[in-house]
């Protein structure tokens, strides 16, 4: 099961924001509290953040597109 940054929230005993502020650096977040909130990252593992919700902040898809056109003749 995937861990979600309420899952987080909820272990390190703050708030969905403070996760976001100390996972991307946003704005001061005591030593405490940071350190509490790595410790939580690390006892749930699987966590990582999802990759749209990275989309929406940086507007960034880091996606690579393909068009490969296949031609071929037919020989009756």
């Amino acid at each position: 099961m995937k861990v979600s940054m309420r899952d987080v929230a909820n272990h390190a005993s703050v708030s969905t924001a403070t996760v976001s502020n100390v996972m991307n650096n946003t704005r001061f977040v005591s030593d405490e509290i940071q350190q509490r909130v790595l410790k939580s990252i690390q006892e749930l593992v699987e966590y990582y953040p999802g990759s749209m919700a990275r989309v929406f902040k940086t507007g960034k898809k880091r996606m690579i597109g393909i068009i490969v056109s296949i031609i071929s003749k037919i020989v009756w």
